[in-house]
């Protein structure tokens, strides 16, 4: 009898344990599955974002690998993006980031007009890399099509 109760027992401690660890497990994995995911909505939000009010801007006025300045979508304010290697900044600000412990660790935009033949309009790569806790990294590339900045000697004709 007194074999059967420890037979019991750790029977229900190996059940118990096997609950325990099965739980631990599932809820780690989707915490950082979720925390993942949270990642790539925001780093789809910011991109989208900048590349959606570059397609719609009137003017593209200036552009490097490493900023873009432009007249906002409603002809309103100049809208400029930049990264100082620490951050995105939009017009001064650090840009918003919604998700806890993200941050932007590039922002490139790369000319990828080559071989068109378009003379009006510039074909943008925006590329865009955010990184949670270290441990987790987000990278999405964007093509824009936007009109090419205008050349000094047009500033006569543009009122």
């Amino acid at each position: 009898m007194l074999i059967e109760l420890i037979v019991a027992v750790s029977m229900a401690a190996v059940a118990i344990t096997v609950v325990y660890f099965s739980w631990n497990f599932i809820t780690v994995h989707t915490s950082k599955r979720t925390r993942y995911a949270l990642l790539q909505s925001e780093t789809n939000r910011i991109a989208h974002s900048i590349v959606s009010q570059i397609r719609r801007t009137p003017e593209l006025i200036h552009w490097d690998e490493h900023q873009v300045v432009f007249i906002g979508p409603q002809n309103s304010d100049t809208i400029h993006y930049s990264y100082d290697g620490t951050g995105l900044v939009q017009n001064g600000r650090p840009l918003p980031i919604v998700t806890n412990g993200a941050r932007i660790v590039e922002f490139k935009l790369r000319d990828s007009s080559e071989g068109t033949d378009d003379s009006k309009h510039l074909f943008l790569e925006l590329s865009l890399v955010m990184v949670c806790d270290q441990s987790d990294t987000s990278r999405i590339i964007l093509a824009v099509k936007t009109r090419k900045p205008a050349d000094d000697s047009d500033a006569l004709f543009r009122w």
